[in-house]
């Protein structure tokens, strides 16, 4: 995956990156990153550019955005997972709905069915007690 950079820096001259004395942000993909500045610029220039040292100050500047790597891979796996559980979390709520629903319509029935047994018993009229009450 690539990266994208944006870049700043603090300072009076563009000659101190190459320098080394200025302040350089890098953000990697949302991580903010201070970054050697001479590294960086010998990766943006080539290794002519900085001479015999500039090797090692590479790898540095590439550790710094191999571990902001790692962290987006570790954020999005954990980012997946919590959608994942919460995908299966409003599965288990819907089949809950579901039965729930399901459940109200039999009592639902039942209620009807009663009504109508109990109308037809005659029992509230001699009584004289209203369904309401009840």
């Amino acid at each position: 995956k690539a990266c994208e950079y944006w870049f700043w820096r603090c300072g009076p001259r563009q000659s101190d990156v190459m320098r080394g004395t200025g302040l350089l942000l890098v953000v990697v993909s949302g991580f903010l990153l201070r970054v050697n500045p001479v590294s960086l610029a010998f990766r943006l220039a080539g290794p002519r550019a900085l001479g015999r040292h500039g090797r090692t100050r590479v790898r540095l500047a590439s550790s710094y955005e191999d571990e902001a790597r790692d962290r987006l891979q570790r954020l999005e796996t954990i980012m997946l997972k919590v959608v994942a559980e919460q995908a299966r979390q409003l599965k288990v709520l819907e089949e809950r709905l579901q039965a729930t629903e399901r459940r109200l319509e039999v009592t639902r029935a039942e209620m009807k069915r009663l009504r109508e047994a109990t109308r037809a018993s005659g029992i509230f009229g001699a009584l004289n007690v209203s369904e309401q009450s009840v």
